[in-house]
């Protein structure tokens, strides 16, 4: 019975070591960003060409979050978080797609607008 006792208790402690390190992890790890800027005015027909391409790759990603890990974000550049995220990140013209990873990013500069591409490109180092 003893014997019983403390494996049941040995077993107790590392299901709680488990579990409150995947808690952890969830909750300090800050996931990466793709970031697409945009802007709704009139006078951006790339920004409206762009819509269904990045609504596929917001699907892409959400459909296999264990191959992409990052999230998808979209702000309008005219916005005050999108302007933000603009300058701070030396952007001046939409649309433009960021890829953060903490405080480094890189900017897409490629000419492709093909879904692959540019979900390859964001999972490169």
């Amino acid at each position: 019975m003893t014997i019983f006792l403390i494996i049941l208790l040995l077993l107790a402690i590392v299901i709680n070591i488990l579990i409150s390190n995947s808690k952890n992890e969830n909750f300090v790890a800050t996931p990466d960003k793709l970031i697409y800027l945009y802007n709704t005015d009139r006078l951006c027909p790339n920004c409206r060409d762009f819509t269904n391409i990045w609504s596929s790759i917001e699907n892409e990603v959400n459909a296999n979050p264990f191959y992409y890990t990052f999230n998808t974000i979209k702000y309008n550049i005219d916005d005050t978080e999108g302007r933000t995220i603009a300058t701070d990140n030396r952007i001046t013209t939409a649309p433009s797609i960021l890829y953060k990873k903490g405080d480094l990013y890189k900017i897409y500069k490629e000419k492709s607008k093909d879904m692959t591409a540019i979900l390859e490109w964001a999972r490169k180092d």
